[in-house]
């Protein structure tokens, strides 16, 4: 095959102008190589150098680069806020106005010094106090304790465990084992 060159005008046409003569004066020839393909073409590669102040600023870049990570995300955001809010748990509806339980003390009095661990005797789940029917009902198997922490209806075998309250400086509650006679059924406490 015959080979082809590329006249200057050809390479003027390119997008980037960077051949066109017009501007030769701005590019500085650095190295000229010869490449020759199987088919007999030849093509001349010229690398060029460009001065200093031709280089693009590259705050600009930056100030681009910044702009477009900007009309990415701020759409990307919007449409994961309503999958983010599913994970996040409802509020409480509104905070202040109420006052501690103190079932022993009057107004402003903590006087109570004993408490009931919570988790029942059966299978270990927590029970929470009812106060419609004035008892604890385990959620799990349905054992129910009065309001004394004693066994009402099974399949709980022992009441309640009990604990001991003191409240220290700062307001830190401590829970201490309650070692002496239960006195619900007048025996030792099973959990000592």
């Amino acid at each position: 095959m015959a080979s082809s060159t590329l006249s200057p005008a050809q390479l003027c046409s390119s997008r980037s102008g960077m051949f066109c003569p017009s501007q030769a004066s701005l590019v500085k020839p650095t190295r000229t190589q010869m490449v020759r393909r199987d088919k007999g073409m030849n093509i001349t590669c010229q690398a060029t150098s460009i001065p200093a102040d031709r280089v693009p600023d590259m705050g600009k870049r930056q100030l681009m680069n910044l702009l477009l990570l900007g009309a990415i995300s701020l759409p990307t955001g919007f449409m994961l806020v309503p999958y983010a809010a599913f994970f996040v748990p409802p509020g409480g509806g509104g905070t202040g106005g109420g006052r501690p339980h103190l079932p022993s003390g009057g107004e402003g009095q903590n006087s109570c010094k004993l408490w009931y661990n919570a988790v029942c005797t059966h299978l270990g789940c927590v029970v929470p106090f009812n106060q419609a029917e004035n008892k604890f009902i385990c959620p799990c198997h349905g054992s129910q304790y009065n309001d004394q922490g004693r066994v009402v209806r099974g399949p709980a075998p022992l009441s309640l465990a009990l604990a001991h309250t003191n409240v220290e400086d700062g307001g830190k509650v401590v829970f201490t084992p309650w070692t002496e006679t239960d006195f619900r059924t007048g025996d030792a406490p099973w959990w000592a």
